[in-house]
C-alpha cells in the first residue's frame, strides 16, 4: 500500500546589511544623498542592502562601497523530512538531500531479551513484510541522505512507552542500532516519544532563535 512523505524545504533567508559600517558614510553624505533621495535620504539603505557581492555603490564624495564589504550572505533555510510507515524510502532520498531533521519509522528491532528465539535477520525480514523498517533501516535512509539528525518514530506495542528502565534500555538499543547505520553520533538520533517537541535550529542563527 503506498505511503506519503513530505519534504519541507524552507527558504534561505536574505542577505543582512552591517549597518553599522555604512551609516557613518551615509551620514558625512547627507547633503548629497538628499540630492538623489530627497529629504528621506535614508533610502539609501534598500538599494545597499540590493548590492549584489561584487556590485558596488559610490557615495557623493567619491567613496565606493562594495557589496561583500557590507553585507552578511544569506543562510539556508531548514530542510525537514517526515515519513510515514515504509520498508523502502529510496524515492525520497534525492528530495531528502543535507536535511537537518529526519523523521523515520523504526517498528521493529532484534532485542536480545526479547528475540532471543530469532535472528537480527529473521525480524527485518518480518518487519519488511509487515511494510515497516528497522531502526538500521532508517539510518541507512539517514546516511544515504546526509542527514544531520535522525528522529525515530512509530515503534511497535511490544516496546512500554513508560519511564522504566526496561524501555530505557530497548530504546538505547534502537538508538544506538540507528545511530551506527546512519554514521551520525548517539545525540544526533532521538527516539521521539508522544507530544515530544523538537527545535530545528536555522543554519547559522543557532545563537539567535
Amino acid at each position: 500500500m503506498p505511503s506519503v512523505g513530505y519534504v519541507i524545504d524552507e527558504d534561505k533567508g536574505e542577505d543582512r546589511l552591517k549597518a553599522h559600517m555604512v551609516e557613518d558614510a551615509i551620514e558625512r553624505n547627507k547633503a548629497g544623498l538628499q540630492e538623489i533621495y530627497g529629504r528621506s535620504y535614508r533610502r539609501v539603505f534598500k538599494d545597499l542592502k540590493g548590492l549584489g557581492p561584487d556590485e558596488t555603490f559610490t557615495m557623493p564624495d567619491g567613496e565606493v562601497i562594495r557589496g561583500s564589504d557590507i553585507l552578511t550572505p544569506a543562510r539556508p533555510g531548514r530542510k525537514v523530512v517526515i515519513l510515514g510507515d515504509t520498508c523502502d524510502a529510496q524515492e525520497m532520498v534525492p528530495m531528502a538531500q543535507e536535511a537537518d531533521v529526519v523523521v523515520h519509522e523504526a517498528t521493529n528491532a532484534w532485542i536480545p531479551f526479547l528475540d532471543g528465539d530469532k535472528s537480527p535477520y529473521e525480524v527485518q525480514r518480518e518487519t519488511i513484510k509487515h511494510g515497516h523498517s528497522t531502526p538500521q533501516m532508517a539510518g541507512e535512509f539517514a546516511k544515504a541522505c546526509k542527514a544531520k539528525k535522525l528522529v525515530l518514530t512509530h515503534f511497535s506495542q511490544r516496546y512500554k512507552d513508560d519511564e522504566s528502565k526496561f524501555t530505557a534500555n530497548v530504546m538505547s538499543r534502537i538508538g544506538g542500532y540507528a545511530s551506527e547505520s546512519a554514521g551520525l553520533p548517539s545525540d544526533s538520533v532521538i527516539t521521539a516519544r508522544d507530544i515530544m517537541t523538537l527545535a530545528v535550529p536555522r543554519p547559522g542563527y543557532e545563537g539567535e532563535e
